[in-house]
């Protein structure tokens, strides 16, 4: 059975959105240390940034998904892109303007909560699918984090010189304005009743799930697959700069 129209168009909202979520994420990966370092007090804070969104991330996950079960996913959605990608977006944009650290930390934080969120575009895409579609419907919405892998360097290195009051602030300016654009587009998702979470849906209570050993091997893997990707991401970057290999403006 082919997919509908309306599966279609719901699954090509989801992978859009999920690269336009990625761009931004892996902008603050490959550049907020590079910032951090040079809007920080001390060396030893400048990753501090790139912390603090994935702790929006861990902190906002959950809630994220208890206000969907209220909301629903599209709104739920919404939320989540324009507080922490647009907001987020244009105040990390703000820090760099006025050279202020702490608010460029408050900045990536929201940013981990746009994060938080859009973590729940891959489980959306096998709700807005038939069974039949729904293992390529997952496929695609990851894949857009492949393309997003190219573009989120490029929107670090290039964009950084476009305001000359505020370089380094370009790519964050870049990520409120496509979240404005994942905004727009989530707004025509249109979820079936049957692929909303339900308010009263029973569910094992977390020290439950969190005592099983499968659990417990998945988070252990996850924590050292992100430790790895976020060590040579972020490293990389700053050392380069360390070694005169950045492209990008210098500081003022």
């Amino acid at each position: 059975m082919r997919p509908s129209a309306l599966e279609k168009r719901n699954v090509g909202i989801l992978v859009i959105g999920q690269t336009l979520f990625m761009i931004a994420s892996i902008t603050v990966m490959t550049l907020s240390g590079v910032v951090g370092q040079q809007l920080s007090p001390d060396p030893g804070l400048a990753t501090l940034p790139i912390a603090m969104m994935m702790l929006g991330t861990v902190v906002f996950t959950l809630p994220a998904s208890l206000y969907m079960k209220r909301v629903g996913r599209r709104l739920g959605f919404i939320t989540g892109a324009t507080l922490g990608g647009v907001v987020g977006g244009l105040l990390a944009f703000t820090a760099v303007a006025v050279e202020s650290f702490w608010l460029f930390c408050a900045g990536n934080l929201l940013l981990g909560l746009y994060q938080g969120f859009a973590m729940y575009y891959r489980f959306a895409a096998a709700d807005v699918a038939s069974p039949t579609f729904r293992s390529r419907a997952i496929s695609y919405v990851m894949a857009g984090g492949v393309v997003a892998a190219f573009l989120g360097p490029w929107n670090a290195s290039t964009a950084s010189g476009w305001v000359a009051s505020a370089p380094w602030g370009g790519p964050y300016l870049v990520i409120a304005v496509l979240a404005l654009v994942a905004v727009v587009l989530l707004s025509f998702l249109r979820v079936p009743a049957s692929g909303e979470p339900q308010p009263g849906d029973l569910s094992r209570p977390m020290r439950a799930i969190a005592a099983q050993p499968a659990f417990m091997v998945a988070v252990l893997a996850g924590a050292a697959g992100y430790a790895i990707m976020i060590l040579v991401m972020t490293a990389t970057s700053l050392a380069m700069r360390a070694e005169g290999g950045s492209g990008c403006p210098r500081w003022r």
